[in-house]
Parts: C-alpha cells; structure tokens; sequence
C-alpha cells in the first residue's frame, strides 16, 4: 500500500468566494483522509481473512488427491495416520486428567466474632 494516503487527490475548493472559515476546508481534507485509511485497512485486512481461507481450502485435499501428491496408498496414510493419533491420544488424556486434580483445600482459621475480644486484641 502507498504511504502517500495523505495525498490523496481532492477537488480543490476556492476558499476566497465561499465565506467559509478555512478550518472547514482543513477539516474535510482530514475526514476524507481518515476515510481512505480505514477503507484501505478494511480491505487489506478482508484480503488477510480471504487468502487465510483459500490456503485453509487447499490443505483440505480429497483422498484423491492425497494419493496423487503423497504416492502412497491410501490405507497405508489411514494406518499411519492412526498410529500417530494412537502416539498422541494418552498424552493428552494423561495432561487433562492432571490438570483435573483438584487441590487440598486450607482449613478456615477460627474467627472470634466477639468485639470485646476483639478489641482487647487489637489493643
């Protein structure tokens, strides 16, 4: 993107005829400025969010496909596939059952809600 957004073409308004202060003019320049950038950002940031998604659709192959590219089999990527999700599965039940453990709980201390011996405690 152009870091010239700052000039950007704009009609020029003859201040001397209208009777305008030049703070109005000044002030439409800025708010067409504010403008463009926050449209231009707008549409940089819907570019991000659209290329995310085209590169997210083209890891989602077909079994077809998967075959084509990896020259393997397609039972022989589901058993591979299965041995490593059978790797991974009791490491992650292990972590969730760990971080499930609930800690000791501390005994309450005795609270003397007398204010005499309160009082007699504090002073």
């Amino acid at each position: 993107m152009d870091n010239n957004i700052n000039r950007l073409p704009l009609p020029e308004i003859n201040n001397s005829g209208s009777g305008q202060p030049a703070r109005f003019y000044t002030s439409a320049i800025a708010l067409v400025n504010y403008i463009y950038k926050s449209w231009f950002a707008l549409m940089k940031r819907s570019q991000f969010q659209l290329e995310g998604k085209i590169r997210w659709l083209e890891m989602l192959n077909s079994d077809v496909e998967l075959v084509e590219n990896s020259g393997v089999s397609l039972d022989s990527l589901r058993t591979k596939a299965a041995k490593v999700l059978a790797e991974f599965a009791p490491l992650s039940t292990a972590e969730t059952q760990s971080t499930n453990v609930k800690k000791a709980k501390k005994p309450k201390k005795p609270q003397n809600l007398d204010s005499k011996s309160l009082s007699k405690n504090l002073f």
